[in-house]
Formats: structure tokens, C-alpha cells, sequence
């Protein structure tokens, strides 16, 4: 015969399933009760946490403000000095509008915080304080190479323009019309003598290249220099030569001694100076303290030249 199960069946009361479903709803209620108060704690704490981090986000705004505005005082520090150099080498002024290098675009929705003193608003208006900054320093870089490059040209040029005097000693004849030493006729004198002692070193007036050296019936043994700038120096009546054609040489390069080969009666330097192929009047180059153009009373006719 098959076996048949057994069947237990559980009666409840009324009040014993009414006791069940009342614990169930404090259960909820307590569950609920913990969620919000963990909840409370997790946002205070939060809170407190983003406090701290908003008040050391304001200290450092500040610190970067400060750190701003001493950068913008030392910038137009800069500024100042660079303009003032900008006028002793010969450049423009930037206009006061190109300073102010702007930039523009639209403007991106919510870019701009409605609270002007908020971290947000405050950062903001610090990065764009920061950009200025560099493109206002980005402008000044660029003008002190400009500087600098004309610094360079000007340098170069002053350095091939012959500024002082070619050997140490006394001028015994001025440029212009003078009576001949050897005819007594009135005759034009074409640079300028300047007397000293036999073997003096005689030095370049300006950088440049050495043009000619030789021998002439007149200027005897003699250098030319050009500057490479539409001036030519030549040096005459030498008794050795210090230079070679073609050697490049720098203001004050001994070139020869003081002689008086060729049309000469006596130890001296004739210098000239050609601008442009014309003579002009050397003592115009000198420097004031160089221009000694003192005659000597008592040698007048004592050096003889072209």
C-alpha cells in the first residue's frame, strides 16, 4: 500500500498575526530612522569638510592676488625702463592701445558667477588678471629683443664711425686751404697733420677693413681703411706698417708708426677722412674731448703734406 504523508497543520491566532505585523512596522520604522540619521551625519560632515577646503581655497585666492599684484607692479616697472631705452636707441614708443594687448570671444553660458566675491568669481577674474599678465610680458619680451637688436646695429655702427684721434701728439696743420711748406702757394690741405715722435704707434679710428697699403710719392708709406659704412680713413708718411688688405681690424688696432716718408719734412701723421669719396674735415668725427685741433705757433711750416 502506498504510504500517505503526514500533514501538520499550524493554527495561528487573531492576535498572535496581528503582534507579527506590528513588529514588522517598528522594524521599518527604526531602519528608517538609522538611514536618515547616517544620512544627517554623512551631509554634516560634508559639509564641514567643504567649509574647511572653501576657506583654504579662499586663503589661497588671496595669496595669488597679492602674489598678481606685486608681478603687475614690477611689470610696469619693466615697462617704464623699457620705454625709456626704447627712445635712447631711436625706437617708436608702443602706443599705450597696443599695450593693453586685448583678446576677445563669445562668452561660454554660466562663465561669469553671479556672486562677485565668490571662490568661483574670484578665480575667474585671477586667470584672466594671469593672462593679461603674460601677454602684457609676452609684449615687453618682444620689444626688449627689438631693443637689443637695435642696441647691436648701433653698437656697430658707432664702432666703424672714426671717433678719435689717430696717434698722440700735437696738430700742426688744420684741413682747409693753407700755404704749401714746400711752395708757399696757397693750396687746399686735405686732412689734418698731427706731429709726434718717430716710431709713435699709430692706431685705427674706427672697426673696418683694411682697403690699401703701398707707397706714394706724396702720402709715403700709407694705410687705407674702409668702415663699410661710406667712410674711408687713410693714414700717410709712416715708417712701418702694422696691418695688412683685407685684415678686418677694431677701433684702436695699431696699423703702422709715425714716419715721414713721401712729401714730408718732418715726423708727423697725415690722416683724412672720405665720406662718400669726398674729403671732409677729420676734427667733424672727433669726439668733443678728442677734437685737440690746437696749431702749434712754433712748427707752422714745420710738417709738409698733400
Amino acid at each position: 500500500m502506498p504510504r500517505i504523508p503526514k500533514i501538520t497543520v499550524l493554527l495561528l491566532g487573531h492576535r498572535a498575526g496581528k503582534m507579527g505585523r506590528m513588529q514588522n512596522a517598528t522594524l521599518a520604522v527604526l531602519a528608517t530612522v538609522v538611514v536618515s540619521l547616517i544620512g544627517v551625519g554623512l551631509w554634516a560632515a560634508s559639509t564641514a569638510y567643504y567649509k574647511v577646503k572653501n576657506q583654504e581655497l579662499q586663503t589661497r585666492l588671496a595669496d595669488l592676488e597679492l602674489l598678481s599684484g606685486r608681478y603687475n607692479e614690477r611689470l610696469n616697472t619693466i615697462i617704464e625702463k623699457e620705454q625709456d631705452t626704447r627712445i635712447v636707441v631711436g625706437l617708436p614708443d608702443i602706443h599705450p592701445d597696443v599695450r593693453e594687448v586685448g583678446v576677445g570671444g563669445a562668452l561660454v553660458d554660466g562663465s561669469i558667477p553671479d556672486e562677485p566675491d565668490s571662490p568661483l568669481a574670484r578665480s575667474a577674474v585671477f586667470q584672466r588678471t594671469l593672462d593679461q599678465l603674460i601677454r602684457e610680458a609676452s609684449l615687453s619680451l618682444s620689444s626688449l629683443e627689438e631693443i637689443e637688436a637695435e642696441a647691436e646695429d648701433t653698437q656697430t655702427y658707432w664702432d666703424r664711425v672714426p671717433t678719435v684721434r689717430p696717434v698722440k701728439g700735437v696738430t700742426t696743420s688744420r684741413f682747409g686751404m693753407r700755404n704749401d711748406p714746400f711752395t708757399g702757394l696757397r693750396r687746399m690741405h686735405n686732412g689734418i697733420d698731427i706731429a709726434a715722435n718717430r716710431g709713435t704707434p699709430v692706431h685705427a679710428t674706427a672697426a673696418g677693413t683694411v682697403s690699401q697699403t703701398g707707397l706714394n710719392a706724396y702720402l709715403g708709406l700709407f694705410v687705407e681703411v674702409d668702415h663699410k659704412n661710406g667712410l674711408i680713413t687713410r693714414y700717410g708718411h709712416l715708417s712701418a706698417l702694422g696691418v695688412t688688405v683685407d685684415q678686418e681690424i677694431s677701433r684702436r688696432t695699431v696699423i703702422g708708426n709715425v714716419g715721414k716718408t713721401g712729401r714730408a719734412n718732418g715726423y708727423h701723421l697725415h690722416y683724412e677722412v672720405r665720406r662718400h669719396g669726398n674729403r671732409v674735415d677729420p676734427g667733424l668725427h672727433f669726439w668733443p674731448e678728442q677734437n685737440l685741433l690746437r696749431p702749434c705757433r712754433f712748427c707752422s711750416f714745420g710738417n709738409g703734406t698733400l
